[in-house]
């Protein structure tokens, strides 16, 4: 991921630093675990993105459980987005407030501790500065768009708790212009092709729970190239002009999560693994998909030379440290 090398350097107890240059490390903010009022427990979000105009349109379920007794507002992050309306389960709307970075939703009665709660926001925006990358098409990539949600940026795309403390299980069904494919986490539900419209809808289901920076969705017009260790999906999403490139590339991924399983003494723990080409400047990692960068693609002649092991099986080791296990606060990287 795009902080790699600075954990390189970190592990390898260098500094980034120009040499003798002093860092007064007390004078650093002290960071602290976030406080909240209620456990999110999932998150269904419904999106559609227009390539095009560089918009979204979203409705997010929110399933959460108070941490409160008397809870009467639940104060989701929400930025870059203009939120339209809230509904309880019941379809009653709900009351709410917007300001420039949280959406705080008014519960219609105060929740008992433990008591779950949901609604759903429905909300649109358009080319957000952070969390969600709409991108022109260039010489080595297409048009596409993709999600960018390190390290509090989710919330760009979608209201939520965006910080790792609190783990919740997620779907993503996202409609797109016929002819683009869309990767994100868990195992794929279906995908509903509607030729009036001119969309394609793909269902995707996270349904271990993960921290909301994972989040990820890109779509572009993949080719996607299968492959498996044992009975797990192993895929590589690519662009077209680099299909040929992709086992040259990735092949080696099955032999590495193997040697994970066994050092690790843990196996790996997602549904599939898939790694998904943006034109991004390195790796970074969400459960059960990694968005890597484009620039890593070789062929069959110029792999030994310019091998991709190294950002390859970075990637895939954090499916196990920072995906499976998760920092609870900034301050612990």
């Amino acid at each position: 991921m795009k902080k790699a090398a600075l954990s390189v350097l970190l592990v390898l107890g260098l500094s980034p630093l120009a040499p003798g240059q002093a860092v007064d490390w007390s004078a650093k903010a002290l960071q602290q675990e976030r406080s909240r009022t209620y456990d999110a427990l999932h998150y269904l979000i419904k999106i559609k993105l227009d390539l095009d105009d560089r918009s979204f349109e979203g409705a997010t379920t929110v399933t959460a459980a108070s941490l409160r007794e008397g809870l009467t507002t639940f104060v989701l992050d929400a930025e870059e987005y203009t939120v339209a309306s809230v509904v309880g389960a019941d379809g009653e709307p709900l009351a709410f407030e917007q300001s420039d970075k949280t959406l705080t939703v008014r519960l219609p009665r105060p929740a008992k501790f433990g008591e779950e709660i949901a609604f759903t926001c429905a909300y649109h925006g358009r080319d957000p500065k952070a969390g969600l990358k709409f991108v022109e098409a260039a010489a080595d990539h297409p048009r596409l768009v993709f999600s960018d949600s390190w390290p509090e940026n989710v919330h760009h795309w979608f209201p939520c708790y965006d910080y790792p403390n609190d783990k919740a299980r997620s779907e993503i069904v996202a409609t797109v212009e016929r002819g683009l494919k869309v990767a994100a986490n868990g195992h794929l539900v279906g995908v509903v092709d509607d030729p009036a419209a001119g969309t394609v809808t793909y269902h995707w289901s996270q349904d271990l729970p993960h921290s909301t920076y994972l989040i990820f969705l890109a779509a572009a017009p993949y080719v996607v190239v299968r492959d498996f260790y044992g009975t797990l999906p192993v895929n590589y999403w690519v662009y077209p002009q680099d299909a040929a490139k992709a086992a040259a590339t990735y092949g080696k991924t099955p032999k590495m999560i193997e040697f994970f399983n066994g050092l690790f003494g843990y196996d790996y723990p997602w549904q599939k693994y898939d790694q998904v080409s943006v034109p991004s400047g390195g790796g970074a990692e969400s459960t059960s998909a990694t968005a890597m960068t484009h620039r890593i693609m070789v062929d069959e002649r110029n792999e030994p030379d310019f091998t991709a092991i190294g950002i390859v099986s970075h990637e895939l080791a954090h499916q196990w440290w920072g995906d499976l296990i998760t920092l609870r606060s900034w301050a612990h990287t």
